[in-house]
């Protein structure tokens, strides 16, 4: 919905999502869509909204130990922290989580990550 810029259906639809989620008790995958809100409020001209958003998601991921989930959230913001200057907040917050990783190194969200921490000047 995004990409075809039905932002309003896009923030509908998340937010069907996150009341089914809380209604299930399904804590597993919070995170996760806080991030995509995150998105949706990017994308709707929010950033301080998105920002905080993606905080709250991290800090979700981190409560139940989804590492997977931590890392696309910090790519997220630490892609927002070099859009707006932040460069370093962004490594010191992306590097550490990628470092967690011994494997997979060729999947989507380790390249994703790579990438940013090489266009924010990091060995990474």
């Amino acid at each position: 919905m995004l990409r075809q810029g039905r932002i309003e259906e896009a923030r509908g639809t998340i937010a069907q999502a996150i009341d089914y989620q809380e209604r299930q008790g399904e804590r597993w995958c919070r995170s996760e869509l806080q991030r995509v809100d995150a998105s949706v409020l990017f994308q709707a001209g929010e950033p301080l909204r998105a920002e905080k958003r993606l905080q709250q998601a991290l800090a979700k991921a981190r409560a139940i130990g989804a590492l997977t989930f931590e890392l696309r959230i910090a790519t997220d913001l630490a892609a927002h922290w070099i859009a707006t200057d932040r460069s370093a907040k962004a490594v010191r917050l992306l590097a550490p989580i990628y470092q967690k990783f011994t494997e997979g190194f060729e999947t989507p969200d380790l390249v994703a990550a790579s990438r940013l921490l090489q266009r924010a000047g990091a060995n990474g």
